[in-house]
């Protein structure tokens, strides 16, 4: 196994197993940041982040694999860092927005 593929079955377990974790906590964002829209609407970017994280990161693990076991090594590359890298921004996004109109309607 070369070296690439060999840091692209670690990158592909490490994105598989560690944001399992994540889950629980997106659940949790996803239902308190929507579900509360009303009385602080800065948490629906944050909160719409999450659920869009419970979404796109299976479907990017699976896609992942998928073109790893089809022998597409740069497409696995592509769907896993592309989508860690724009739920990551989005994330970001939703947080600073929290913090920057949470403090403006207190």
């Amino acid at each position: 196994m070369s070296t690439h593929r060999a840091l692209l079955v670690l990158w592909l377990l490490a994105y598989t197993v560690l944001p399992a974790g994540l889950a629980l906590f997106a659940l949790i964002f996803a239902f308190e940041g929507l579900g509360a829209s009303r009385l602080r609407p800065e948490n629906v970017l944050l909160g719409g982040t999450a659920a869009l994280f419970l979404l796109a990161w299976p479907l990017s693990v699976l896609v992942a694999w998928w073109q790893f076991a089809r022998g597409n090594a740069r497409a696995a590359w592509r769907v896993s860092g592309w989508t860690a890298l724009c739920l990551l921004v989005l994330w970001g996004l939703g947080l600073a927005a929290a913090v920057a109109l949470g403090p403006a309607r207190s």
